[in-house]
């Protein structure tokens, strides 16, 4: 009787071993499969394309800098969107690993700054 129930626990160890390695192994093999548990992708960015927008958007702020600020609407608006543009993932020419949960708080920054764009 006694000899059994340790078969049965050695059993349940080697289920949960098999299992756990399994899983470990899905997820370090094949980030993307639905059996992964930490999915992560990876954003490689262009250059080219870094390098005008970082051009572009010291362009924009210095000219918004030069300007007279009002206490109006717009410029808070505008103060707003420089912020959304000024994250660090936007701004790198190296590649950037994110999980599923900052892409989800990066779909929702840019609905809410969609959202006050269209408001204007």
């Amino acid at each position: 009787m006694k000899k059994e129930r340790l078969r049965d626990e050695e059993k349940d160890t080697n289920y949960f071993k098999y299992t756990s390695t399994f899983f470990t192994a899905i997820s370090w093999l094949f980030p993307y499969s639905a059996l992964s548990l930490t999915k992560s992708y990876t954003y490689k960015p262009d250059r080219v394309v870094v390098d005008q927008f970082l051009q572009d958007l010291k362009e924009f702020k210095e000219f918004y800098e030069e300007h007279p600020k009002k206490n109006d609407l717009t410029t808070e608006r505008v103060q707003y969107i420089l912020q959304s543009y000024d994250l660090p993932w936007i701004n790198t020419k190296e590649p950037v690993k994110m999980a599923h949960q900052e892409l989800d708080l990066i779909l929702f920054e840019v609905e809410k700054a969609r959202k006050v764009l269209i408001d204007f």
